[in-house]
């Protein structure tokens, strides 16, 4: 991209189809400060009551299982069986489109803060959201 940005790789579509927007934000990210963002937003968002269990908060609790038994390096086998539970689990989601409104809803309130407006990944999140009316699904 000539923004610098890194496109979210093609096999990364499919993904970004079927999960979470938050994971989509965080594989293009060209940066650490974006996984902080988002890490931050996460905590933020799934401390408020009655939100654990929505599938933005169910999602970043895999996602930071992940880390903590598959690491960076070779995939061990406790850390195939956590990627095969968690790729049956978003197999068997009744309403995708609820879970993508749920981090929509997350995403618009984190960014909706005063000191959050201005950040890049706000940014990131707005150019994404206004380029879901243009098809370009597969870019940030």
């Amino acid at each position: 991209r000539r923004d610098g940005r890194t496109a979210v790789p093609a096999s990364r579509n499919a993904l970004c189809s079927s999960m979470l927007v938050s994971l989509c934000v965080l594989a293009a990210a060209p940066n650490n400060q974006h996984d902080a963002t988002a890490e931050a937003m996460h905590e933020w968002w799934c401390t408020h009551p009655g939100r654990s269990e929505t599938a933005p908060c169910l999602h970043h609790s895999f996602v930071q299982q992940h880390k903590a038994v598959c690491g960076e390096g070779e995939r061990s086998s406790d850390c195939l069986r956590l990627e095969e539970e968690h790729e049956m689990y978003m197999r068997e989601r009744q309403d995708l489109a609820s879970d993508q409104a749920q981090s929509r809803e997350m995403h618009d309130a984190w960014c909706a803060r005063p000191e959050n407006d201005d950040t890049d990944f706000c940014e990131g999140w707005r150019e994404w959201k206004a380029g879901q009316g243009r098809g370009d699904r597969d870019e940030l």
